[in-house]
């Protein structure tokens, strides 16, 4: 029997950073009717659909898009799973029929990659399958498949708003069904060609004006490109995927990892302790078994507690800082525990490991380096990182500029760290777990439902607030 192959458009106009972008002119026409004049052209698709909200705000859109004749669906604003499960139910999609997942700020979208995928699909066991588990192409050439069958579970099961708003992480996260990255060697994955800030508009509009139209193939816009790098160089510093983060932000606050008894019976046992009770909140969130198989690296030695801690636990740890006296720390312990090395280095330069780690550790300093000396280091450290691999940091929050002497009498520029620069920093991980404590009352998570402004929550008295996060690294198993 033949499976019904339906793709899906989701778009809004109320997009916060570019207002109305899906109705931005390119070449005289709106740049939604654009990307689906592209999307048009598969050779698989049966039909296509514009998924928008109910909102009035909406009405400018779905009036446009209907009157260049295609057609329009329209339901839930924030819980877009919602309006793509009830859309396929109007339209009685069978189990076995094929959805195709695509957003409206991709106005390069190509059908010809859209039907690789497709085909790519049809012809696995897979309940789910993207070029965009481990990017492939550039960002703006996302493309997702599964079946109705897939859809109805998720639906019925998902309970996050990232879930909700972001329609396919349970379906790729849940362990429930075989999900599937399209087996091809990336692209110009770094380039990014979607539309979400001024100035990838911009780099679209180079993109169409050179073309004149838009039919234009994948491989004659990368062509055209790699001739005018100069163009990417207008929004390469915008991270990928930032509203997805966003929304896994506000689960972590709002999960119920931040009930408060967990967080009192956690602290009280804690207490007193003479190692850092991060430490000790990271070997919690393992087995025993799997702690004994992990080798470690600790960045920012310090006393060198941690290390001696972590010892007793992990296959090996080793100890990177720029102090000659925690190394010298840490060869004090290698006399007592064979399992541990220690190496000066400076963690806002490039540098050699011993080795490579199954789980790298910040313990309180990257508060003491710039944004730019932080992004080496995250570098350093995925190299440094096994497949499968983890960093777990723990550091504080300020609330602005200050000076402050670290352990080593040094004087240091403490760089203000919000949430938003540690998580969108670390697009090229999974969060696993995000937790915030209030330093002057142990006993209490923050609950604030909006941590992308923790900002304004956070005093002027230096290290009220501290975090932790385990982040792992993604396309690993």
């Amino acid at each position: 029997m033949n499976k019904k192959i339906v793709a899906f458009l989701q778009a809004r106009t109320d997009s916060t950073r570019l207002p109305k972008k899906v109705l931005k002119p390119l070449l005289g026409k709106p740049m939604i009717i654009h990307q689906l004049e592209r999307i048009g052209q598969s050779q698989f698709i049966d039909e296509l659909i514009l998924l928008t909200s109910s909102e009035s705000s909406d009405n400018e859109l779905a009036d446009m898009v209907e009157s260049h004749g295609y057609k329009v669906y329209r339901g839930s604003k924030d819980n877009v799973l919602d309006r793509f499960y009830n859309c396929a139910s109007e339209l009685n999609l069978k189990d076995d029929d094929i959805v195709v997942r695509l957003t409206g700020d991709c106005p390069v979208m190509d059908s010809e990659i859209i039907d690789e995928l497709i085909d790519a699909f049809l012809k696995s066991d897979c309940g789910y399958m993207a070029n965009c588990v481990e990017p492939i192409y550039p960002d703006g050439l996302d493309v997702e498949v599964f079946s109705m069958k897939v859809l109805k579970e998720a639906y019925k099961n998902a309970t996050k708003s990232s879930q909700k708003e972001h329609v396919t992480p349970y379906i790729r996260d849940s362990g429930l069904f075989k999900v599937c990255n399209l087996d091809k060697k990336p692209i110009h994955k770094e380039w990014r060609l979607t539309v979400d800030e001024p100035e990838d508009f911009v780099v679209i509009e180079k993109i169409y004006n050179h073309f004149h139209s838009n039919r234009f193939t994948f491989n004659e816009m990368v062509s055209f490109l790699e001739n005018n790098l100069d163009i990417l160089e207008i929004n390469n510093q915008i991270n990928r995927n930032e509203g997805y983060l966003k929304s896994l932000i506000e689960d972590k606050v709002q999960g119920n990892k931040y009930i408060k008894k967990d967080a009192d019976e956690w602290f009280n046992r804690n207490k007193g302790t003479k190692h850092n009770i991060f430490t000790e909140y990271f070997m919690s969130l393992f087995s025993k078994k799997i702690l004994q198989k992990f080798n470690v690296a600790e960045f920012g030695v310090g006393r060198a507690n941690n290390i001696n801690l972590l010892s007793h636990y992990v296959n090996k740890i080793d100890g990177y800082d720029g102090s000659e006296q925690s190394i010298e720390m840490i060869d004090l312990l290698k006399k007592r525990n064979i399992h541990i090395n220690g190496k000066r280095v400076n963690l806002g330069s490039s540098f050699d490991g011993l080795g490579k780690y199954d789980v790298i550790i910040y313990g309180f300093f990257t508060y003491m380096i710039s944004d730019k000396e932080f992004l080496i280091l995250l570098e350093n450290s995925k190299k440094m990182l096994k497949q499968g691999g983890y960093i777990f940091i723990y550091d504080f929050l300020e609330e602005s500029n200050t000076s402050s002497k670290d352990i080593h009498n040094k004087e240091m520029l403490i760089y203000k760290r919000n949430l938003n620069f540690y998580l969108n920093t670390m697009k090229n991980f999974n969060i696993i777990d995000f937790r915030l404590y209030d330093n002057r009352h142990l006993n209490d998570y923050l609950m604030n439902d909006n941590v992308i402004n923790i900002d304004i929550d956070l005093d002027n008295n230096s290290y009220n607030w501290t975090f932790s996060g385990l982040f792992k690294l993604k396309g690993n198993k």
